[in-house]
C-alpha cells in the first residue's frame, strides 16, 4: 500500500477519533483575562510599547496563516490526487473535504505567543494580569 495513501487513511482514523473524543469529553474551561493598569505614566507609557509590539505579533501571525493557506489546499489536492492512483479509492473524497477543512482551521491565526508576551511586558511595566478560568460546557 501506498505509504501516502496509508498515512492518509490514519490521518483520518485520528480525525474521526478526535470527533468522538471530543463528544464525550468532560467540561470546558474559558480563560478570562483582566489587567490592572500600572499606578505611574512611565508604567502607562510602557504598556502603550506593549500594545504596539502585541500589534505587530498579530499581523506577523495573520500574514503567516494567510500565506500558507495556498499551499495546504495544494497539499490536500496532492494528496487526493495520490490517493485516486492508489488501490482503495474509497475514501479520497472524504479525505480531501477533511484536508480541505483542516486547511480552512489552519488559517486561523493563532495569538497565543502574542497574548503571553503581552501579559509579560505588562507585568513588566508595573501592571497586574489576572485570570480566572470560568466553566461554559458540561459544568455539571
Amino acid at each position: 500500500m501506498h505509504t501516502l495513501y496509508r498515512r492518509s487513511l490514519q490521518s483520518i482514523a485520528v480525525v474521526v477519533f478526535a470527533g468522538l473524543t471530543a463528544c464525550a469529553s468532560g467540561p470546558q474551561y474559558r480563560t478570562n483575562t483582566s489587567y490592572v493598569a500600572p499606578p505611574t505614566t512611565q508604567g502607562a507609557t510602557c504598556v502603550a510599547s506593549c500594545q504596539t509590539s502585541e500589534q505587530v505579533c498579530r499581523a506577523r501571525q495573520e500574514d503567516t496563516a494567510r500565506a500558507e493557506y495556498p499551499a495546504c489546499l495544494q497539499r490536500a489536492k496532492d494528496d487526493y490526487k495520490i490517493c485516486m492512483q492508489g488501490m482503495s479509492t474509497i475514501n479520497c473524497s472524504l479525505y480531501r473535504d477533511l484536508s480541505q477543512q483542516q486547511c480552512a482551521r489552519d488559517m486561523e491565526p493563532s495569538y497565543k505567543t502574542c497574548v503571553s508576551s503581552y501579559n509579560s511586558c505588562y507585568q513588566t511595566c508595573g501592571g497586574e494580569v489576572k485570570t480566572e478560568s470560568v466553566c461554559v460546557k458540561n459544568c455539571d
